[in-house]
């Protein structure tokens, strides 16, 4: 034979396939020039992806072998994964195997437009992310996917299917192995498992924006394990975030971060997870980073050391954007309730409430500890709100209250430091153990033995209940002052915060208030926490040094100024405020302001002694009314509906729900008035406030507990939605609609 032509022949058959595999690829190039599109549920490979057929795993394999960003769009459905064998990492068998640059699309929305869910069946993982490629996946719900070694199915004792290849596969990351940079939006993991993240493994960068992570499984990390020195980040910004729930691990329920590892949590929701071990919300290992930002550590249990948080590493539970910081609630744990430190932690703006434990019901602060807190609540955890094992402890303007047994801060070695910090009503003493006062804290009932500059003991510090603050969103709750706490203006000025724990600015008065709430001086409240009661003037009105007119002018009240009321004269008719600069107390005529209160509550104050000269005043602006002048007329209403905007589009559709026994608020002219009436909403989500005079009224909805937003009206997030409605004699106005949207924090 020939050996030139065998050669040449040779030749032309390796050139004629490789002409074959670039024509494939024009071809699939001018099939999809800019992406991919499933066009099947079914779990198939061939290794071509046309407009007729083209199934997911064909569409990622394809996409692999193009050069380049691409985009696979994946229609509504559910897509199950039927082959189990983990050992090839192109894609062709077993999970996902991403290689190249990619945008995964899905259906669904993070309000429930749409549904694609791909199912792993416990055979394998379902995605798998290679070094050095960036992927966003959107809109896809993932779920049964096992990242645990082997979980072959059937087949795998076969051996390796041919043409596999094998790079290195992860063990771990039940729904999603990352080693790239990957961004997830709008997506579930849930139901999947892996001894590692047993929802998401993450050994590279990982941001996830509106994803709920829940009801994984797995030894560390149940919901999600980021690796030694990998970051994760939820929440790009404040208002957009992850709901990581129900998950559960030996350590690290909700999230485990490994030794150098980075975590950043902007916004969200750790909640109901579980540990056998330590760390039943988030598990931070040594050397590694935990930055907590306006999240809710709720309802997680370990049943070692830490329900909410575990710390080892160095974490700062802080606020940022006028919001404040972690709160962590009804967490429970053998010992630091809600959360246990060893590490570096500092802790600003927060809420320690309602946690339970044997030791540290509240908090533990270890023998290698270091832990720092400035505007923090610690009230009615059941067991001690904090205790110090042996390590270094700070409270600065922390309020301590309530706490039901043990003692409300304990300390059995090591340094235990307060200032301007206020301890009340603690079962089991307010301290147990050397506390060291650095000064101006006050304790209800002289069982710290305080004796520094500034401080007061066994005096009553007039707290109210715990209070919800909507005024910085998402609310906080702190106990607030009365008007007449000594807590007021007595703390260390040269050591005061520049904020409060809602972000009121500090000082307000003349000194810095001690504990978590810096008092407002415009604002009275009754002693017992109750609403304070105010007026508004209907027209500019003269304020008077007694109940009268017989008394001189000391000041003005403006038209739709509001003014806190201090006392009543015997019958009501004339009321003593305070003019908002808060110094001036004066008595204003009741026939030209609007009351608003409980007049019941309002103190009554003898009139002061009769002037014996004529005062040379204005003359009055309104002119107290004949016994015959007849009140105006009270026959106007207001009506409206709630409804569960689960669109977002602002209408109340057929398919959507309403709210019943939603709570409504009712104020006489402004917003920024107090409460006149409230009701709530029937079956319907109907609710009607009727027998009005005319005149401008404020409507404002209670967002329910949960993550709500308003839609109708378009309100700043989280903040509760108001309508200011006019109304004129005798007139009724229907459609004061509110729609409230689920979200994730």
């Amino acid at each position: 034979m020939n050996k030139k032509l065998t050669l040449a022949a040779m030749v032309l058959v390796l050139w004629l396939a490789s002409l074959a595999c670039n024509l494939q690829d024009a071809l699939n190039d001018i099939d999809f020039p800019d992406g991919f599109e499933v066009t099947k549920t079914q779990d198939t490979f061939d290794g071509e992806c046309t407009f007729d057929d083209c199934s997911l795993r064909d569409a990622i394999v394809v996409s692999n072998q193009r050069p380049g960003h691409d985009t696979i769009t994946i229609p509504d459905g559910t897509y199950y994964l039927i082959d189990g064998f983990r050992l090839d990492d192109t894609g062709r068998y077993g999970d996902l195997d991403i290689t190249d640059d990619l945008t995964i699309i899905g259906a669904g929305t993070r309000f429930g437009e749409g549904y694609t869910e791909i199912v792993g069946n416990n055979h394998d993982r379902i995605f798998h992310i290679l070094a050095g490629v960036t992927v966003e996946i959107q809109g896809l719900r993932i779920r049964t996917g096992n990242g645990n070694d082997p979980a072959y199915n059937a087949n795998a004792n076969l051996g390796p299917p041919p043409g596999f290849a094998h790079i290195i596969d992860e063990i771990g990351g039940g729904g999603i192995a990352n080693r790239g940079d990957l961004k997830l939006t709008n997506v579930w993991v849930s139901y999947s498992t892996a001894d590692k993240g047993g929802g998401i493994l993450n050994l590279g960068q990982l941001t996830l924006v509106s994803v709920f992570i829940v009801n994984n499984t797995g030894s560390l990390g149940g919901g999600i394990f980021n690796g030694a020195g990998s970051r994760l980040t939820i929440g790009v910004n404040p208002n957009l975030s992850a709901v990581i729930s129900s998950n559960s691990a030996a350590f690290g329920g909700g999230i485990y971060n490994d030794q150098n590892g980075i975590v950043i949590i902007r916004r969200a929701q750790i909640e109901v997870n579980e540990a056998s071990e330590n760390g039943g919300g988030v598990y931070n290992s040594q050397n590694a980073f935990l930055w907590l930002e306006n999240a809710g550590i709720r309802l997680n249990n370990a049943n070692g050391l830490g329900g909410g948080v575990f710390n080892r590493g160095a974490a700062e539970l802080i606020s940022q954007n006028e919001r404040p910081g972690p709160n962590f609630d009804s967490n429970t744990a053998a010992s630091g309730g809600g959360f246990f430190n060893q590490g570096e932690m500092t802790i600003l703006r927060s809420l320690v409430y309602e946690n339970e434990a044997a030791e540290g019901a509240g908090l533990l602060n270890d023998s290698n500890g270091t832990l720092d807190m400035t505007n923090v609540t610690i009230s009615t955890n059941l067991g001690s709100g904090a205790l110090n094992d042996g390590g270094i402890l700070s409270l600065h303007n922390v309020t301590v209250f309530n706490n039901t047994a043990n003692s409300g801060v304990r300390n059995l070695g090591g340094s235990f430091t307060v200032l301007n910090t206020l301890l009340a009503e603690n079962g089991g003493g307010n301290c147990v153990g050397v506390i060291t006062s650095l000064g101006y804290n006050l304790d209800s009932a002289a069982t710290c033995n305080f004796g520094n500059i500034g401080d007061v003991s066994n005096i009553d510090p007039l707290l109210g209940p715990l209070f919800t603050d909507y005024n910085f969103p998402p609310a906080t709750r702190m106990h607030l002052l009365d008007s007449l706490s000594p807590a007021i203006d007595i703390g260390d000025l040269d050591n005061c915060p520049l904020t409060d724990q809602s972000g009121e600015g500090r000082p307000m008065g003349f000194g810095c208030d001690i504990g978590a709430h810096e008092m407002d001086i415009t604002i009275i409240t009754i002693p017992g926490g109750s609403i304070p009661s105010i007026v508004t003037g209907e027209q500019d009105t003269n304020c008077r040094i007694g109940p009268s007119t017989v008394y001189g002018v000391a000041g003005l009240l403006k038209n739709q100024e509001v003014a806190n009321v201090i006392g009543r004269n015997r019958d009501a008719s004339w009321w003593k405020i305070v003019l908002t600069d808060g110094e001036l107390e004066c008595w204003v005529w009741d026939g030209a302001v609007v009351f608003e209160g409980d007049e019941d509550e309002v103190t009554i104050i003898p009139d002061p002694a009769t002037p014996t000269a004529v005062f040379l005043t204005p003359t009055p602006t309104a002119v107290p009314p004949s016994s015959s002048t007849q009140p105006p007329s009270a026959n106007s209403a207001i009506s409206g509906i709630v409804w569960e905007d689960q669109d977002g589009g602002a209408d109340i559709d057929g398919g959507e729900s309403r709210f019943n026994s939603a709570t409504l608020e009712l104020r006489n002219g402004s917003c920024g008035a107090g409460v006149a009436q409230t009701t709530t909403t029937n079956s319907s989500g109907q609710y009607s406030f009727s027998g009005l005079q005319a005149g401008t009224y404020c409507v404002r909805v209670v967002l329910p507990a949960g993550n709500w937003d308003a839609t109708v009206p378009d309100f700043p997030a989280y903040e509760a939605p108001t309508q200011e409605i006019t109304l004129g004699a005798s007139e009724s106005i229907g459609g004061v609609n509110f729609g409230l949207q689920i979200v994730i924090q």
